[in-house]
């Protein structure tokens, strides 16, 4: 605890020249700022404000990593700007194919992090204009037909298991996709490790979906979160 908050306090002495320089700066070291800051969970509200600003108005020369890395640093640090996941959506909805599936997976979990703050049961009472709405759910049914029409070998488990966890906050009711991760995650649980944060993420998909994991799932799940039950299962 002494050492994060001295790593803070070494953080914070940066902010001022971060803000003088801000125009200075190129868009992956921008990002990679407000990456740094989320990860040690140093608070800047006004620096976040502002670099994201300074971003949105230079998107149009972000790439996946920026996205993805933009994305994921604002959900970390709580900084829900609307008109930021309203720019990162919009251009992303359009470049589905180019991202890596780490970078499309960190983009998912980022937008329904964002998706569920601003809203209550659904999108279209999220808190923002109708058209950031509309591009929020048409970023998301946009991802959610090219993980359709991709091969998830392409995937790890973790990712796909992330992603799930993503889907099922933001369109639950995409049944076939849903039904094709979890038959993934099914067929790798026999031979690849599920860590604890996979099985937190799997087992908070099943629960909003209201589906009860197959017995291979269930075993795999067990085997971390009650390891001493395993044997009677079996």
């Amino acid at each position: 605890a002494a050492q994060r908050s001295e790593l803070k306090a070494v953080f914070a002495g940066f902010i001022p020249e971060v803000q003088r320089q801000i125009h200075d700066f190129t868009v992956q070291n921008l990002v990679n700022v407000l990456h740094a800051f989320s990860n040690v969970r140093a608070r800047a509200p006004e620096m976040f404000t502002n670099v994201t600003h300074e971003l949105v108005v230079r998107s149009a020369s972000w790439n996946t990593q920026d996205m993805a890395n933009l994305s994921s640093s604002l959900a970390r640090a709580e900084h829900y700007d609307v008109e930021a996941f309203a720019k990162i959506a919009y251009v992303a909805a359009g470049m589905c194919n180019k991202f890596r599936p780490c970078e499309l997976v960190s983009l998912l979990n980022a937008l329904a992090h964002f998706v569920r703050q601003r809203k209550g049961a659904s999108l279209t009472n999220l808190s923002a204009s109708p058209v950031c709405a509309m591009t929020l759910m048409q970023t998301f049914q946009a991802v959610a037909n090219h993980m359709q029409s991709t091969s998830l070998a392409r995937f790890t488990l973790s990712e796909i298991a992330m992603g799930l966890n993503a889907c099922t906050k933001v369109i639950p009711e995409n049944n076939s996709l849903m039904d094709r991760l979890i038959a993934e995650l099914d067929a790798r649980c026999e031979s690849t490790l599920v860590t604890l944060m996979d099985a937190s993420l799997i087992l908070g998909a099943l629960a909003r979906l209201s589906k009860l994991p197959s017995v291979n799932l269930r075993l795999a799940l067990l085997q971390h979160l009650v390891p001493e039950k395993q044997e009677q299962l079996q």
